[in-house]
């Protein structure tokens, strides 16, 4: 063969000769591939890298849960989390709240890097949406660093359209806090907002 294995951190070979063994062009292809600089598989395989297969600089996508994990390597050659996987959450419902469901309802309690982003619809299957009440709690995770009040609409059985705003706890609390006089009597509301975890 016209090569031998390398010893950098980067893993390159050194040709000793123009590359002319099937052996010699092989290797060519797996570098490449190498110096693209990112590798995929799960967290498992890239803790299972060890040098010269890891060196600073490396990217790699961890894939365990499919929604994708992106880390880098260091000088030290340990990995550092550039960007988290995505998480689901699902909240706990306060009787006789519940979530919306049907054809275009579309329920998220996503997380990722520190965001969670809700949009979700509420349904009060008994009576209709009132000041104070609280219509779920967030499960630990997907709560706010700090209360914050937020904006949303709301639609009556009359189909007459309002405004509500939540109040939303550190400890993971949805409250209603407000209903506008056009919607004063709501089964139905939506809610939709991003923010910081604790």
């Amino acid at each position: 063969m016209g090569y031998s294995e390398g010893t950098s951190l980067k893993g390159l070979d050194v040709f000793n000769s123009t590359p002319q063994t099937v052996a010699d062009l092989n290797r060519l292809r797996e570098l490449i591939e190498l110096v693209g600089n990112v590798r995929e598989g799960t967290v498992a395989e890239m803790n299972a890298l060890v040098a010269p297969q890891k060196y600073p600089g490396l990217m790699f996508f961890a894939n365990d849960d499919g929604s994708g994990a992106l880390y880098v390597c260091l000088s030290n050659l340990q990995w550092m989390m550039l960007s988290s996987a995505r998480q689901s959450g699902q909240p706990t419902m306060n009787t006789p709240y519940t979530l919306g469901s049907g054809a275009g309802i579309s329920n998220r309690f996503v997380k990722r890097d520190g965001e969670v982003r809700i949009n979700a619809q509420i349904v009060k299957s008994a009576g209709v949406i009132g000041v104070g009440e609280t219509v779920m709690t967030l499960p630990v995770g997907f709560r706010p660093y700090a209360t914050m009040v937020t904006p949303a609409c709301a639609i009556t059985n009359g189909g007459n359209f309002g405004f509500i705003t939540y109040q939303i706890q550190t400890n993971g609390a949805v409250t209603v806090q407000w209903l506008s006089s056009q919607g004063s009597s709501p089964t139905v509301a939506w809610l939709e907002h991003s923010f910081e975890t604790v």
